[in-house]
């Protein structure tokens, strides 16, 4: 079968690391009864073995041997639950950007601190500009945002309930959003770097 040739092929395979149930053999079992789930893993681009994860009740984990091993960042000096989306600055693997609620974080420190950057309503992605790493696009409910971080300015790039922001692995300019439009996606593209955006509709899957 394709699936036996595929095992054979040398590719690498996935092995199941948790949650579990704590007890598979009680009588009425959930789903990882106890444990969370994760909303975000990111990777550092400059500093490889760094690694953070945000989990729906169990806030920020950050791990420096290439998520061998985990710690979390919020046991003492910030209690927040929910971490939904995070970003890492390409320059430097302290500073990274994450998202609980309605609040966009900050922390220059690798998770020693954190400073409240802004009030949104709840953000679902975060993007840093592969070519500026003083700008943020930020996701929420209600539109696309461009976050000038030195200057503490936000900019509406795009109004609707965002989900999600990719930018074109080789050039730049070019921006992918997912909104969500009643019960509905739409697919949308900007070639100048945000400032319009077009609505795909045919063409893709």
């Amino acid at each position: 079968s394709n699936y036996q040739k595929r095992i054979g092929s040398g590719l690498p395979e996935w092995e199941c690391v948790g949650p579990f149930d704590f007890d598979r053999n009680a009588a009425s079992t959930s789903y990882a009864a106890g444990a969370a789930h994760l909303y975000t893993v990111e990777q550092s681009i400059s500093n490889t073995d760094v690694l953070y994860a945000g989990g729906a009740t169990s806030g920020l984990w950050k791990s420096e041997d290439k998520g061998l091993h985990w710690f979390p960042l919020f046991d003492t000096d910030l209690m927040i639950n929910q971490v939904y989306s995070l970003e890492i600055d390409f320059l430097n693997s302290d500073i990274t950007y994450f998202s609980s609620g309605s609040n966009l974080y900050r922390t220059i420190d690798g998770g020693d601190s954190y400073e409240l950057l802004y009030e949104l309503d709840f953000i679902k992605d975060i993007v840093m500009n592969p070519d500026d790493n003083n700008i943020l696009y930020v996701c929420n409910e209600e539109r696309l945002y461009e976050f000038n971080i030195s200057e503490n300015n936000l900019e509406t790039l795009l109004f609707g309930d965002i989900l999600e922001l990719e930018f074109h692995p080789t050039n730049s300019s070019i921006i992918y959003v997912i909104r969500q439009s009643g019960n509905k996606t739409e697919f949308l593209k900007s070639t100048n770097s945000g400032q319009n955006f077009d609505n795909y509709e045919n063409g893709w899957p």
